[in-house]
């Protein structure tokens, strides 16, 4: 503890090194002083209680001096920076401290909105899992029907890639995609069934125009008929 170096106050002003010597050297000539009046003096005449009574009060007496001293210091600081900065360094760690209150609540929200998201996160990824092994019996089981009954699987189109170089553009653009489209389109099940529709459409139109070529014909035949002469 004597070789820990004593810190100053916030507000108080760090003295210079010559200011030190001097109060330094004032203090020496102080104790000085006193020890040569105290040894001037006869010690039976000494009132050891009385003296106790003063070195006290003097003590009391500068330590009130001191903080005094302080709290004038700061209040004139406080009134300077409710001029300067319209609030106190009292004032603003409450607003900060209030601010920090605030956001620590939020934050705190916040964490228990996390934790509900992460439980449900995991909850369906469980439920995921389970579906998935579910899809994978399934299919396992639809793969060996279709194996044990001959039946073909259904061809599927994949999407094609990005290219990875500036080169293969060119050739993804103009080749890759119309093909990939061409392919999604003559494998979809809905343009199946509208090209049915059609052939179905122009084979019922073809009928119809047929028949009605044919009633026309035997009508103009009908009606420009020449019998021939015996």
């Amino acid at each position: 503890m004597a070789n820990k170096k004593p810190v100053p106050l916030k507000d108080e002003a760090i003295d210079t090194l010559d200011e030190l010597q001097d109060k330094l050297q004032t203090c020496i000539n102080a104790l000085n002083s006193l020890s040569s009046k105290i040894g001037s003096q006869p010690t039976d005449n000494i009132d050891v209680e009385k003296f106790k009574a003063d070195v006290a009060s003097a003590a009391k007496s500068a330590v009130e001096d001191l903080l005094d001293g302080r709290q004038k210091q700061r209040e004139e600081k406080d009134k300077n920076d409710k001029e300067k900065f319209g609030i106190t360094q009292d004032e603003y760690m409450g607003t900060l401290s209030e601010r920090y209150d605030i956001v620590l609540s939020r934050c705190e929200g916040l964490l228990n909105i996390i934790e509900k998201e992460r439980a449900l996160a995991f909850s369906l990824n469980d439920r995921y899992k389970k579906s998935d092994d579910c899809i994978k019996i399934i299919g396992n089981t639809l793969d060996s029907i279709c194996e044990n009954l001959g039946v073909q699987a259904k061809v599927g189109v994949t999407q094609p890639s990005m290219p990875k170089t500036l080169k293969e553009v060119p050739s993804f653009l103009l080749c890759t995609i119309p093909w990939y489209w061409i392919r999604r389109i003559w494998y979809s099940r809905y343009v199946r069934q509208f090209a049915l529709i059609l052939m179905l459409c122009s084979w019922a139109l073809s009928i119809g125009l047929t028949l009605f070529l044919a009633r026309e014909n035997s009508y103009l035949q009908t009606l420009y008929y020449i019998p021939q002469s015996e």
